[in-house]
């Protein structure tokens, strides 16, 4: 056996095939046939190799070692081919379980959206029928509103017709006592021309029984003092002038007046004294006016 290798020499020594059938090859050292593989070392060596550089060493036979070596990877290849085998029906295995899993997930899936759905659904239904019951209960105190406003608008209306009810009656009696003074002072205005076209009719009279008495002295002597006498019965123009000023004053003061009584309103037709609106006197005669 060779001595023990340096780990430098170890470093320094390269092994290659050398072509043949039996594939040996040599020492690249010393050219020699490799024949031993140093198990401390752990590389192939010649013979001279064995001899000095690892005499100490434990060695195998090349031969038993390459037999050993074939017989591992023949094994270890029957162990691949197994592997693979199993690695392909784990593979086919993968692909099914990514399959089911997709699957189930799908399921698992379908089935939340599902439950899910009707949690939605319950909420929905529930907001419908939340708002079904506002709605109803809204039309209920819109319809109590609409009930007392149609109330609240009825009693407007009816007290709006009675105030004007009330208002056209005070309308009415203003307007009656403005017609009845109106009537009163129509009346008066029509005696005193009545009163002066019966003046006037007597003037015409007397200028005529003038004229005629002046035509003959005894007539003229005879009647007239008679027909001068008859004029003290026609009226007096200055009186009958003055009462128609003072109607005319008393109508001037006659207007309607508006006001509040009792917080009401209240109207009436102001200025007129009845007092038969004075008197006048023509001839000692009085006149209404």
């Amino acid at each position: 056996m060779a001595s023990k290798f340096s780990s430098e020499r170890d470093e320094k020594v390269k092994l290659h095939t050398r072509k043949g059938h039996d594939m040996t090859w040599s020492c690249d050292k010393h050219g020699e046939p490799i024949k031993f593989y140093c198990k401390e070392h752990k590389i192939p060596v010649c013979h001279p190799c064995a001899t000095k550089d690892h005499k100490p060493c434990e060695l195998d036979d090349i031969e038993d070692v390459i037999l050993e070596r074939r017989r591992i990877l023949d094994d270890k290849q029957q162990e691949i081919e197994e592997m693979k085998k199993q690695l392909k029906a784990l593979d086919s295995k993968l692909d099914s379980t990514v399959t089911s899993a997709s699957n189930h997930f799908q399921s698992v899936n379908d089935e939340l959206k599902m439950a899910f759905d009707d949690k939605l659904k319950i909420v929905k239904d529930k907001e419908k029928l939340s708002i079904h019951l506002i709605d109803e209960e809204a039309d209920k105190e819109i319809q109590i509103i609409n009930e007392k406003r149609e109330r609240r608008i009825k009693s407007c209306h009816e007290e709006a017709e009675q105030q004007q009810l009330t208002i056209k009656e005070s309308q009415a009696k203003i307007e009656s006592d403005t017609k009845a003074i109106s009537e009163v002072v129509a009346k008066k205005i029509k005696d005193l021309t009545s009163k002066n076209q019966h003046a006037i009719s007597t003037m015409d009279n007397v200028d005529a029984n003038i004229k005629r008495i002046k035509q003959f002295d005894k007539r003229l002597v005879n009647e007239a003092m008679q027909v001068l006498a008859s004029l003290d019965n026609v009226l007096n123009l200055k009186d009958v002038s003055d009462c128609l000023d003072r109607i005319q004053r008393e109508v001037q003061k006659v207007g309607f007046v508006e006001g509040e009584v009792g917080g009401e309103h209240s109207g009436r037709i102001d200025g007129y004294i009845d007092r038969q609106m004075g008197a006048c006197q023509v001839n000692s005669h009085y006149i209404d006016c």
